[in-house]
């Protein structure tokens, strides 16, 4: 599920900031019983050489209902959060929160992706 998220970047977090510059759309790649969830952040911006990242393809943006500017799904940095904190309405659906569903090929793209990385990957507890 996509929803929309306070998503706070590790760089900020290394800076001291507690709270995120601004909400985003943001991947659930997983989710436990005792309602912990682990998001991963989709950006327009292009990914740095340095970092690992899927381009998410223009038929998932549609599904979704996210803008037709290209959007990368970021594989090596996770926030992990209690369910429900940090979540927003959907820009233009304010009883929404979440944006819809990515296609399970997809997800389990995302999903080897953030595992494959899990020894270098940047976590941000809130």
């Amino acid at each position: 599920m996509v929803v929309r998220y306070d998503y706070l970047w590790h760089r900020e977090q290394e800076g001291g900031r507690v709270e995120a510059s601004k909400s985003r759309p943001a991947c659930i790649v997983l989710a436990d019983e005792a309602g912990q969830v682990i998001y991963v952040a989709i950006t327009h911006r292009p990914p740095a050489p340095d970092r690992a990242a899927l381009e998410l393809p223009a038929d998932e943006k549609r599904r979704l209902g996210l803008d037709d500017q290209r959007s990368w799904v970021m594989l090596d940095e996770i926030n992990i959060d209690q369910w429900a904190q940090g979540l927003e309405p959907v820009p233009g659906r304010p009883n929404e929160f979440a944006y819809g569903r990515i296609s399970y090929p997809f997800l389990r793209r995302i999903i080897d992706g953030v595992d494959g990385h899990r020894t270098k990957l940047r976590r941000v507890r809130r």
